[in-house]
């Protein structure tokens, strides 16, 4: 373990961890970078998305490679059940209406115009997600 990792291991208030404990053996202790102890929840929007914010700004339409990006929501609650593509959904289910609503308010703010009700399913309709539960710190 290098000097900086072990003056950067985990400690209370800092999200980053170390794989590695004090011995010299441990593996890629040397390699390997550390990461956070957090999940990442990546969405972009999808066509359904694109033509509600044209509704209600025609003048000036979006199209999808204005959204080539996407945007990446860290979650503190790190959900060790994720094993398989089966879990991503409900883990999702419980972080996408502060997702839905962040992405609405970065397009148009007045919560007005947005869509009466939002469901987990218009989420699946309107963005494509992706999950890691492995988010490295560079």
């Amino acid at each position: 373990m290098t000097e900086k990792q072990k003056n950067e291991q985990k400690e209370p208030g800092n999200d980053v961890f170390f794989p590695v404990d004090e011995e010299p053996d441990d593996y890629l202790a040397m390699d390997m970078l550390p990461w956070l102890e957090k999940a990442a929840i990546f969405v972009k929007p999808k066509q359904p998305l694109i033509d509600w914010i044209n509704s209600l700004d025609p003048v000036d339409p979006m199209k999808p490679e204005d959204f080539f990006e996407g945007n990446t929501y860290l979650v503190d609650d790190l959900d060790d059940d994720i094993s398989g593509p089966e879990d991503i959904d409900p883990f999702v289910a419980r972080h996408y209406i502060e997702i839905f609503e962040n992405e609405l308010m970065a397009l148009w703010t007045d919560s007005n115009d947005w869509p009466e009700t939002i469901s987990f399913e218009m989420f699946k309709e309107w963005f494509e997600y992706h999950v890691s539960t492995m988010v490295y710190n560079l």
